[in-house]
């Protein structure tokens, strides 16, 4: 079958837009736009003037200057060795930074018009910077004994021999009558002429008494005097000696004079130290008969885990030449003061920085 085709290419067509249609829609949009801005511009010109004008208090008003302040966190205090009183009772604190060779809370004998922000006890003494609470002594006590005349015994004490059966006692070698005569005279007694006696080598036995008494003619024991008992001494706690603080304010709490603190192996190291020290400084300066009032010496060196020191120097001073030299030679003589326990070392390191205060007073 067969058909007629027409074979004339096809001509590509353009793309045609009505601009005469779109030309009014353009202008009206246009028209807008600028009628809006001459609106908005007429209306601003047109406020007053007060309106544009702002105020500069209330601008001072309106902003508010901060100061920020980076604050860090508070370093924790380094624990401090504390001197407590060795006759307070033994009771541990709730919370301190103290420790010493026994546990401790802080008291007062009486209870203070005024109450410590650190919880230290109200002492009087002297007005020397110290951080001592009470003047011990390190001297061994000696006894003291109660004069003879104070004690008397007891008749109870006294021993005496009574006879069982004295009707049965013989009061005289023989059978004498005893012959009274007037006031005036003298009493007298008649007995019978006794040979002389023979010597004989013979044993002789005696007459036996009539009695059962062991001893009968024994004579009440005299009164011997009893061995003097030594008497309380009254005598200052075993602490080294120094001047006492002068505080007013105390703690609530009332009893023997206190420290918070607590024990530890160190605090009690410390303790012994300090007794090691203060017997040689006394011992050194009464053996130069040196005197001085009213000085002190402060001295710094580290204490190392075997005992050694190191590193001493002075920090502060208002003692002479040879008051600093007593109080160096007492830290140096003493040392080493024997090792830390693994316990100390684990805690404490390798080695301490320890400060010593001498007081002359």
């Amino acid at each position: 079958m067969r058909g007629v085709y027409n074979t004339e290419p096809v001509r590509p067509t353009r793309a045609s837009f009505p601009l005469k249609e779109r030309r009014p829609q353009s202008r009206s949009i246009a028209a807008g736009i600028i009628g809006t801005v001459i609106f908005h511009l007429l209306f601003v010109f047109s406020l007053p003037r007060s309106y544009l004008l702002v105020d500069p208090s209330e601008v001072k008003e309106s902003f508010r200057e901060f100061d920020i302040e980076i604050i860090t966190e508070p370093e924790e205090k380094e624990p401090q060795y504390a001197e407590t009183n060795p006759q307070a009772p033994d009771n541990e604190p709730d919370e301190t930074n103290n420790f010493s060779a026994r546990n401790q809370q802080a008291a007062n004998e009486e209870l203070p018009d005024e109450l410590s922000p650190d919880r230290t006890p109200a002492t009087e003494g002297d007005d020397i910077p110290s951080t001592k609470i009470l003047s011990g002594d390190l001297n061994p006590p000696i006894p003291v004994f109660a004069p003879r005349e104070m004690q008397q015994p007891s008749d109870a004490s006294v021993p005496t021999t009574t006879p069982s059966n004295p009707e049965r006692i013989d009061p005289l070698p023989g059978f004498e009558d005893d012959v009274m005569v007037t006031d005036e005279g003298t009493g007298m007694t008649e007995a019978e002429e006794v040979e002389d006696p023979k010597i004989s080598d013979e044993p002789v036995e005696g007459i036996e008494t009539d009695t059962d008494d062991t001893d009968p003619f024994a004579l009440p024991s005299t009164r011997e005097a009893q061995r003097p008992t030594p008497q309380p001494r009254p005598r200052l706690p075993r602490a080294p000696p120094g001047p006492v603080r002068t505080q007013r304010a105390g703690v609530s709490q009332t009893g023997r004079v206190g420290y918070d603190a607590k024990f530890s192996q160190f605090g009690d190291y410390m303790e012994r130290m300090v007794e090691v020290v203060t017997q040689r400084w006394h011992s050194m300066a009464a053996a130069r008969s040196y005197r001085e009032n009213g000085s002190f010496v402060r001295l710094e060196f580290k204490l190392r885990k075997n005992g050694s020191i190191g590193e001493l120097y002075t920090t502060d001073t208002t003692a002479k030449a040879l008051g600093i030299l007593l109080c160096r030679s007492a830290i140096e003589q003493g040392a080493p003061y024997g090792p830390w326990t693994q316990e100390m070392v684990g805690i404490l390191g390798d080695e301490q920085t320890i400060t010593f205060t001498f007081h002359y007073w």
